[in-house]
């Protein structure tokens, strides 16, 4: 029943990542980002999507995050950033990241 689940909700995932897309840039505090205009096939409607956006850095293992550094060149915020530390799955400490 748990791997159905999963399978159901990659095949989602990628129906949506198949449907039309293309660039949009937006500049934010830190610099330009670089996300995909969509269309949900699904429902017909246009959203922007912009995924992996920094909100935080962490200076040090237990260290209190700070707000990220400004980037100099667009970022691309096409992919998930990685995985906050959970039992059983792959993950990086620095997991401060954002999906709009």
């Amino acid at each position: 029943f748990q791997m159905a689940r999963v399978l159901v909700l990659l095949a989602l995932t990628l129906l949506l990542r198949l449907s039309h897309s293309a660039d949009v840039t937006v500049n934010i505090t830190n610099g330009y980002i670089i996300g995909n205009s969509t269309t949900n096939p699904a429902t017909n409607v246009s959203y922007n999507a912009f995924l992996g956006i920094p909100y935080g850095r962490i200076p040090g293992r237990f260290q209190v995050a700070v707000f990220p550094d400004n980037w100099p060149n667009a970022r691309q915020a096409k992919a998930d950033g990685p995985a906050c530390p959970q039992p059983g799955m792959a993950f990086s400490e620095d997991c401060l990241f954002m999906n709009v």
